[in-house]
């Protein structure tokens, strides 16, 4: 009898668990993002708030951007640790730049 009673709470367990609603969600990226146009990218090197992102040409139009957090950033490129380019810019969110060196 107890076996009985046992299997029927079991089965009743995953029938239960089987027919549970599904909710399907989607992640959204929604960062902001930059690329850059330039004529010769060779030695040039991507600062973001004084942090090496690393060579510029990883970031170039139109193929390919880096991400950034939603704010005002200091973006820097250099060659040879010379800054050759500096620009304050504010991102928001989904918002996309392409920058021109």
């Amino acid at each position: 009898m107890n076996k009985l009673i046992i299997s029927a709470v079991m089965a009743l367990t995953l029938i239960a668990c089987a027919k549970q609603p599904t909710r399907m969600t989607e992640v959204v990226n929604d960062a902001p993002t930059a690329n850059f146009k330039v004529a010769n990218s060779a030695g040039l090197e991507l600062w973001v708030d004084g942090v090496s992102f690393g060579a510029l040409e990883q970031y170039s139009y139109p193929e390919r951007a880096v991400e950034l957090v939603p704010g005002e950033h200091l973006i820097e490129v250099r060659r040879n640790g010379q800054v050759i380019y500096s620009q304050r810019i504010y991102f928001s969110e989904a918002t996309h730049r392409t920058l021109e060196i």
